[in-house]
């Protein structure tokens, strides 16, 4: 199946990931669906991308080096490096700016939490962090740069397994993080975006 397009800015091209090989690899193509390029070709999961803000490069969550962490790549899928180590870091979103990179990542408990780095991988940041349970995840920058929205997800052990028993979105401040938390849209949203 293909999954989670995400357009450049100009919304000229668009990639995705797919399993169409049997491994979930990340595709690019023309926002009228021609020029259809396979960017990645690595072993374990290739996805989540998201643009720079000048269609340049990709960051995106690759299993690679043996974790989930975060690569960066040019648009044409060259020269590719990996930003995180060992982090589990997930659902990275690309500042309007280009000069940091919002994502998940797991505590040492296994629970999302949402920091920034920037591009070179440098000044990594806690912004969002919850007591045990909690699953923050899905972090989306403001067009102002100022905010970052998220999913908070509340997971209760239920029987046998662990269930979801609460999710929505937040937002907290690019700055400084915290727990600044404001209800956006109900309390049912599972993915933030502006």
């Amino acid at each position: 199946s293909d999954l989670n397009p995400v357009y450049t800015t100009d919304g000229a091209r668009l990639t995705f990931y797919s399993d169409r090989t049997g491994d979930y690899e990340i595709y690019v193509m023309n926002a009228d669906g021609s020029g259809l390029v396979q960017l990645t070709y690595s072993p374990g999961f290739d996805g989540h991308s998201s643009w720079s803000p000048d269609g340049g490069q990709i960051v995106f969550t690759s299993q690679r080096g043996g974790s989930y962490d975060l690569w960066i790549m040019n648009a044409d899928g060259s020269s590719p490096y990996q930003l995180t180590s060992g982090l589990y870091a997930i659902y990275a979103d690309w500042s309007p700016n280009g000069d940091r990179i919002a994502f998940s990542r797991t505590d040492d408990n296994g629970w999302l939490q949402v920091w920034k780095i920037r591009p070179s991988g440098l000044d990594l940041t806690l912004l969002m962090s919850k007591a045990d349970n909690w699953d923050a995840w899905g972090p989306s920058w403001s067009p102002d740069q100022k905010y970052i929205s998220f999913t908070l997800t509340h997971w209760i052990w239920y029987q046998t397994q662990w269930a979801w028993n609460f999710s929505g979105v937040r937002v907290t401040s690019a700055a400084v993080g915290g727990v600044y938390e404001t209800p956006v849209g109900g309390e049912t949203n599972w993915r933030s975006s502006w």
